[in-house]
């Protein structure tokens, strides 16, 4: 039988959580605009990541962003899915950043991963 923490390891394996929106993004504008068109499928958000996010103490809308971007979402596609503009998400962001005293889009995923963690360990 799988550890917790193993299963932990399948949902970031699997695309629940990504670092391929925060590894190019080492700033709140860091990200590259997504000029091209994509198909639209949209993965849902892991119960887990929406359990770490609720613990962080945000917003509802900044609790979105932070799923949404924990799962691989591009600035634009959180705009575009959010109906925002790109300027908003990035004013969230920063928002976020300072609320949750970080930096950068990847300490806001790892915070994510070590709340899903904290919650596997209790």
């Amino acid at each position: 039988m799988a550890s917790e923490k193993d299963s932990v390891s399948s949902v970031v394996s699997e695309g629940h959580v990504s670092l391929g929106a925060a590894a190019g993004a080492g700033s709140v504008g860091g990200a590259a605009p997504d000029n091209q068109s994509q198909a639209v499928v949209e993965r849902p958000t892991h119960p887990r990541i929406k359990k770490a996010v609720a613990k962080l103490g945000l917003t509802q809308r900044e609790s979105q962003i932070v799923e949404k971007f924990a799962i691989g979402k591009s600035t634009q596609a959180l705009a575009n899915g959010l109906y925002i503009s790109a300027a908003t998400v990035r004013t969230h962001l920063r928002k976020i950043f300072m609320k949750l005293d970080i930096g950068s889009r990847v300490e806001l995923l790892s915070l994510v991963i070590a709340k899903i963690l904290d919650e596997i360990d209790d």
